[in-house]
């Protein structure tokens, strides 16, 4: 896409040719005065983006030249390219070709072919062909341009630079870069003579060069020139205005291609800032700005915000131009691209749907320009797996990249790696070709049975995401599963897959994989836990830091300071990478393989002599060596492929066992659903024993026969298996007797390896205090409690005080309640009602552990609010128990997140009684549990790479060891019973995971049905 500057250049010369044909000297005839001034207001209108209003002014000036001077007139003429220009500015090409043919025709005929104003039609023409992709004849109209105006006006004019620059806009488009630099400079020579080095339109022509050299790679070059450009700008219009924030925009494109993304935000945000002050929150200038933000919040797996910034930009472009511009088109594609990679593939196929029908209706069906994207769709396609439908639009498609995503996904891995030879790695080229260009090479390879070449490329790859992965400095939760083309995760995936199936006797780990483990198990481990909860462990170990300081010796800190301070050096300075030459760039990339070779092996000797210092500073996935496990703990550690499922069966030495599960991520989904959906939706009666056996021969039954009865099992899920209460999957089932896993073994989770290692290698002091308890919280000022300590107030309305005393939201979906204020008083609100049954249960808990249930230990009633809570010291206590209400994001309109609902009266301040999870991770805590006796407390969104975000993952963030949560809505008279009886057994001295169990059975014994004694799941230390 053309710079803004390039625009605002080419209005301003259509503005000096039309005055100049209208009023310039030697005219045989006098104009139309107040058609010259709308003819001038138009003009004027449409170089500030007010096309539609600049077309119908354009239109009452022509048909007063018309009229006065018939249709065969200059003046006609002139205004037919202006109306022309006005319509393909706002992308209506249909409209302007006719006119432009038209307006060329008169000038031709009535001045002569090779007339300086049939020039500026001609020029006008290459702009417009060059716009729907018809490069052929956009040059031709270009070059033939150029040479009427230096025929008339000699080399020194403006507009013989314009058509320089033109005619370079065309080649650039067209791809042929070295004539339009050279073009280019022509431009930019003409310029300088005629205006000198520091003017405006010195400005446009630099901005323009530097656009053509970052394409073809010479990153120097083009951010030298933009950074005159800069410079230049600054000088005549001032730091904060809007051409200095263009060229900060531009410089942000070359930042954000090279993926340094703490550069591209900031000049972007700059760039955002500059314009909202001079030009509003919903003016056009703003949308390339908004976009390349969200295009860099995309690529950074931060959605949220990549989606913010779209719909904001969509927003402004469709009430600036209309639903069918190519501005909003643009944006449909970028959001279409966002939806699949969140997996909403329904979505996703709707805004390229519409992206391509608003092509269609802009340059025609059968237009190239038409046809060129329509890969998206097929990327959409091939990512659902319906491949007939994504090689149907791919290959009418024109994308090399899709082209070969669609091959190594159908196994056609000679045309894969045909296409990937036609495109080789430059030194300098970006980490997500890099990224991509190495993980299907990879596939490609071992598909052909090349397995040590592939296996050469596919690490290559991981080391490439995790040196982009550094760069990220946003919330780096989506990091796994960003990734335009293909995801993140996928490399990971394909190397753990190769080095599991590696053939039996072949014990050597391939050199590239030796970083990783000393077996092709153990390296295939070490990839799995890479892709695990890396966040969680990286913010424990931050949390940990602002509480343990432990000391190394002084020669390894020295080591340390020098090592950390020349890569933290080379990482500020990434750009210098890419603005080298080859050697200089390989000679640099060596550097910093080996200082980072030499980082590492110094915290491997870290964490022999140091290792909390070694954990809380380098959190990084534990290797199968250094994993704290008992000798009566077996850890199974799960692997999500496309096709299977890896299983690692991990002990006190190592990797004991590797299985292999028949059943991909997508299957396991859909049985995992299946079998979750009567206790999640409340429907125990409906609980299927054939389904969970089915699940516990395929996730468990080998493993529970490798490990015997005398070893506890330590579960590490991936993906949808995170929300899998292992207990209830069923052993057998004889009649109406059913045997559950659960029955005879207890089962702890943890997000990863890493996690379980980092919690036991950080074990401190317990905390002083045994319990902090809220309960029973007050919802409403219609509540009796309320009423009570505050007699003057009176409730609301004339409801019944029992069906007010809760509280009443309105939901964000039908199924969920009422979405509008017109429900109001109807009672079909969202509702949490009131729970006195906590209040005991609280009181119980308080009893068994010694505790008097009163403040600051226990709140219940008025106390139990988010203030009171946030007063207290919870970093002070061993066991946090919650009793109350709690939900998943988005059930309430407003909240985004999940959260525990406290009290909803007396609010202060920040206290709106949500405690949201970004609100626990602020938390510092030393519990060896908390207990979240609320619903669905264990179920969040599930993350590639990360698991699933729940209470446990943020509880565990603030310092818990373990957190007990549910996996679906609790019956409350039962959560009442199971809560006693677990913190009986735990008073008794039985362990966590032991109370857990035998609390199920017992709890069993009276409700059989798992609804009722299985929700809870216990994540951490036992």
């Amino acid at each position: 896409m053309r710079i803004a500057h390039g625009h605002v250049t080419r209005a301003l010369c259509l503005t000096m040719m039309s005055l100049f044909v209208l009023c310039g000297p030697g005219m045989a005839e006098k104009s139309i005065p107040e058609a010259d001034a709308l003819n001038a207001r138009a003009l004027k209108l449409n170089d500030t983006g007010n096309h539609a209003e600049a077309i119908r002014i354009e239109k009452i000036a022509l048909e007063m030249y018309r009229t006065r001077f018939g249709l065969e007139h200059r003046f006609t003429a002139t205004a037919l390219c202006n109306l022309a220009k006005f319509y393909t500015d706002n992308t209506e090409f249909e409209k302007a070709l006719p006119l432009f043919e038209q307006s060329l025709s008169i000038n031709e005929a009535v001045l002569g072919r090779e007339h300086i104003d049939t020039a500026r039609v001609l020029s006008f023409m290459a702009d417009y062909y060059a716009d729907i992709f018809l490069y052929d004849k956009a040059l031709y109209y270009a070059e033939k341009a150029l040479l009427i105006r230096k025929k008339h006006l000699g080399e020194l004019h403006d507009d013989v630079s314009y058509s320089h620059d033109l005619l370079a806009h065309v080649l650039e488009e067209s791809g042929k870069f070295s004539q339009a630099r050279e073009e280019y400079e022509k431009a930019l020579s003409v310029t300088e003579r005629m205006h000198g080095r520091e003017s405006s339109r010195t400005i446009t022509c630099l901005n323009n060069m530097a656009q053509c050299y970052g394409y073809t790679g010479d990153y120097d070059t083009s951010l030298n020139i933009y950074e005159r450009a800069l410079r230049t700008a600054e000088i005549i219009h001032g730091h904060e205005t809007v051409n200095v924030a263009n060229i900060l925009g531009n410089m942000a494109n070359v930042y954000a291609y090279l993926q340094i993304y703490d550069k591209a935000i900031a000049l972007n945000e700059r760039e955002l800032a500059i314009k909202e002050k001079a030009r509003g929150g919903d003016h056009r200038d703003l949308m390339f700005a908004l976009s390349r933000l969200a295009d860099i919040y995309k690529e950074m797996g931060e959605f949220s915000k990549s989606f913010e910034y779209y719909e904001r930009n969509l927003r402004i472009l469709t009430s600036r131009y209309g639903a069918w511009s190519i501005y909003v088109t643009g944006v449909f594609n970028e959001m279409s691209i966002l939806y699949s990679i969140v997996g909403d593939y329904e979505m996703a196929i709707r805004f390229a749907m519409h992206a391509q029908q608003n092509r269609e209706l802009l340059y025609g069906k059968d237009s190239p320009k038409t046809r060129s994207k329509l890969w998206l769709l097929g990327n959409i396609y091939l990512k659902m797996k319906d491949y007939q439908k994504a090689a149907l639009y791919i290959e009418q498609g024109d994308n090399k990249f899709s082209l070969v995503n669609l091959y190594a996904a159908t196994g056609k891995h000679e045309k894969a790696l045909a296409i990937l030879d036609e495109m080789p790695v430059q030194y300098n080229a970006p980490l997500r070709f890099r990224i991509w260009h190495s993980t299907q090479k990879g596939v490609a390879l071992v598909g052909l049975g090349r397995r040590a070449e592939g296996i050469e490329h596919l690490a290559r790859a991981v080391e490439d995401i995790e040196e982009l992965r550094t760069r990220v400095v946003a919330d780096r939760k989506g990091f796994f599963e960003a990734g335009e083309e293909i995801p993140h995760i996928q490399a990971y995936r394909e190397l753990i897959r190769v080095l599991v199936e590696t053939p039996p006797g072949d014990a050597a780990v391939p050199e590239a994989c030796r970083k990783y483990g000393t077996t092709p198990w153990d390296a295939a481990f070490n990839l799995s836990e890479a892709i695990k909860a890396r966040v969680l462990l990286e913010s424990m170990a931050r949390t940990a830091k602002e509480v343990v300081f432990p000391e190394i010796p002084q020669d390894l800190r020295e080591r340390e300071r020098r090592l950390t301070s020349q890569l933290r050096q080379m990482n500020s300075n990434l750009e210098v990478r890419y603005r080298q030459d080859q050697g200089a760039s390989e000679e640099m990339d060596a550097r910093r393989v080996q200082l980072t070779r030499e980082l590492d092996q110094l915290v491997e000797e870290l964490r022999a002599k140091s290792p909390r210092y070694a954990i809380l500073n380098y959190p990084a996935p534990v290797r199968t060596r250094d994993l704290p496990l008992d000798q009566d703990e077996l850890l199974l550690e799960y692997s999500l492929g496309e096709t299977g499922t890896t299983l690692f069966l991990v002990g006190g030495g190592g990797v004991e066992k590797v299985l292999h599960i028949p059943v991909g991520r997508a299957g396991l989904e859909q049985k995992v659903a299946a079998f979750m959906e009567p206790l999640v939706q409340r429907q125990g009666d409906g609980f299927s024993p054939a389904a969970g056996k089915e699940l516990y021969d395929l996730l468990l039954r080998d493993a529970v026969a490798y490990a015997g009865m005398s070893r506890e099992m330590v579960i590490v899920p991936d993906g949808i298996l995170g929300v899998v209460p292992f207990e209830v999957l069923v052993e057998s089932v004889a009649g109406e007797a059913v045997r559950y896993a659960g029955d005879t073994r207890s089962f702890r989770y943890f997000q990863s390896a890493s996690v379980l290692t980092f919690e036991r290698t950080m074990q401190g002091k317990p905390a002083p205090r045994p319990l902090f308890a809220i309960g029973n919280p007050v919802f409403s000022e219609a509540d009796a409690r309320y009423q009570a300590a505050n007699p003057g107030v009176a409730a609301n309305g004339s409801a019944a005080a029992g069906k007010r005393s809760g509280y009443r939201a309105l939901a964000s979906n039908r199924q969920w309640g009422s979405v509008t204020r017109q429900a109001e008083g109807g009672g079909d609100e969202i509702r949490y009602d009131p729970l006195p049954e906590t209040e005991d249960e609280v009181k119980s808990i308080s009893a068994i552990l010694g505790v008097t249930p009163r403040p600051p230990d226990v709140l219940l009633n008025l106390e139990a609010s988010e203030s009171r809570l946030m007063m207290t010291d919870l970093g002070s206590y061993r066991f946090l128990h919650f009793a109350t209400h709690s939900d998943l994001p988005g059930k309430v309109q407003g909240v985004n997140e999940p959260f525990i609902l406290l009290g909803q009266v007396d609010k202060q301040g920040t206290d709106d009684g949500f405690l949201t999870m970004s609100k626990v991770l602020g938390l510092t805590l030393r519990a060896d549990m908390v207990v979240l006796s609320a619903c669905v407390t264990g179920r969040g969104k599930v993350m590639e790479g990360e698991g699933v975000m729940h209470f446990a993952r943020a509880f565990q963030h603030a310092g818990a060891k373990s957190v007990l949560v549910s996996l679906w809505e609790v019956a409350s008279d039962a959560t009442v019973e199971f809560m006693r009886v677990f913190y009986g057994h735990i008073k008794a001295g039985d362990s966590r995971s032991q109370a857990l169990r035998k609390t199920r059975s017992e709890i069993k014994d009276r409700y059989p049905n798992p609804f009722f004694w299985a929700p809870f799941v216990l994540h951490g230390e036992g």
